[in-house]
């Protein structure tokens, strides 16, 4: 993929643009697997490293944070320099034509409420960062991170003229974040127009984020990763018939939980593996839970015999699983760039679960949680770049009870 923010050195966010996919993905998986090979010690000796899932080189982004950057009459959407200064990125290369449709238009908006980029050295100005997420056939989210609502009735004045500029926003929301940090949002969320989620068809289960969901960034990619794991799931169920159903117990099901469950991803791809999966998952947040909700009604309304497969809580993952008198057959983990953690991956370690499928977005984490829980091996590794042109790469393992 050629850029030319990065050939003019005007952004270096793609540090490995200039590597070959092949031999990026190697050498990450070449550190990969020593780092496993530690933290398991022996454990691991046949491990099997699937084949990468890899993405395209561009237009691969369904979401883009951009830093408001410039003044009122000349705003910069893309990130911001040394000095703070905005430099645009938004004919950045990793975005869809759809997204850059909405990065050309937005600006005008900007001017026309004559809403000030905030200015990091000053701490004075209200619009902070712009949020573009596309989602099916092409409809967008648009999301102002604001400092204040001071704003706000400017910006509601000039929607009208956004929405004829595009027709296919299905919902915009404000985001205040008062605080003076690296962090791009904060907690409060205001409804402008539209809808309350935005579809997203990710492998086979249509979700339903929110403004505030977290949503893999990487659509067709995220898709292969929730196919890898039905299909490991759907494994794992036909060898739990296998050694538990008999004449006298014939629907024995196998029980998978899937915690960090977020918008549902992985749990309503466990609940299509197989008609012997039960899935409880769990969420702390409230609102991501009502999405995996009413993405399982959709679901359900294309595939009734999903109904009553999967089930969702709102709660702390860790808190409800170690409050369950019975431990699942097969446990899916998905925790935030922290990791597990001590305590959660010993807690896993003595549950007496017999398959864990961890998926994980910083390997040095997992490395650690491995460490953790010496009852396991890894039986299957899957490289997933979610991330091209960078060192980054969410993990897929599969892990057995010796």
């Amino acid at each position: 993929m050629f850029c030319a923010h990065y050939a003019a050195d005007r952004c270096r966010t793609c540090s490995l643009i200039e590597v070959p996919t092949d031999q990026r993905l190697t050498r990450i998986e070449r550190e990969l697997a020593a780092n496993i090979e530690h933290a398991l010690a022996d454990r691991s000796p046949d491990a099997v490293f699937a084949d990468p899932i890899t993405s395209a080189d561009s237009g691969f982004r369904n979401t883009a944070k951009m830093a408001v950057g410039g003044t009122v009459n000349e705003p910069t959407l893309g990130i911001l320099d040394e000095d703070f200064a905005g430099i645009d990125l938004s004919d950045c290369p990793l975005y869809s034509p759809a997204i850059h449709r909405a990065l050309e238009a937005i600006p005008s908006i900007i001017k026309a409420a004559q809403i000030p980029p905030y200015r990091v050295r000053a701490r004075k100005g209200e619009l902070k960062y712009v949020i573009v997420t596309e989602g099916d056939d092409g409809r967008l989210a648009i999301r102002f991170v604001l400092r204040t609502e001071s704003a706000l009735p400017r910006l509601k004045e000039k929607l009208p003229r956004l929405l004829q500029a595009l027709p296919n926003i299905a919902l915009i929301s404000a985001n205040i974040n008062p605080e003076h940090t690296a962090i791009i949002e904060g907690p409060t969320e205001i409804h402008l127009h539209g809808e309350r989620s935005l579809p997203v068809t990710q492998g086979d289960v249509t979700l339903l984020p929110g403004p505030q969901s977290f949503l893999q960034t990487n659509t067709a990619v995220a898709g292969e990763l929730y196919r890898t794991v039905r299909q490991w799931i759907a494994d794992a169920a036909e060898a739990h018939a296998a050694t538990h159903q008999t004449a006298a117990n014939p629907t024995s099901p196998l029980t998978v939980w899937d915690l960090y469950c977020g918008v549902g991803g992985f749990a309503l791809h466990a609940a299509l593996a197989s008609p012997q999966v039960r899935v409880h998952a769990a969420e702390l947040n409230p609102e991501a839970v009502e999405r995996a909700q009413e993405a399982a009604r959709r679901l359900v309304s294309e595939h009734p015999e999903v109904e009553d497969r999967v089930e969702f809580t709102a709660e702390d993952a860790f808190t409800w699983a170690r409050e369950q008198s019975e431990p699942a057959d097969l446990l899916i983990v998905n925790p935030p760039r922290r990791g597990l953690g001590k305590p959660m991956s010993q807690w896993i370690e003595n549950s007496g679960i017999a398959t864990v499928i961890y998926s994980s977005c910083n390997p040095r984490t997992l490395t650690a949680d491995l460490a953790n829980m010496p009852g396991y091996r890894a039986e299957i590794v899957r490289i997933v770049d979610m991330f091209p042109h960078s060192p980054h790469a969410e993990v897929l393992t599969k892990l057995k009870r010796l």
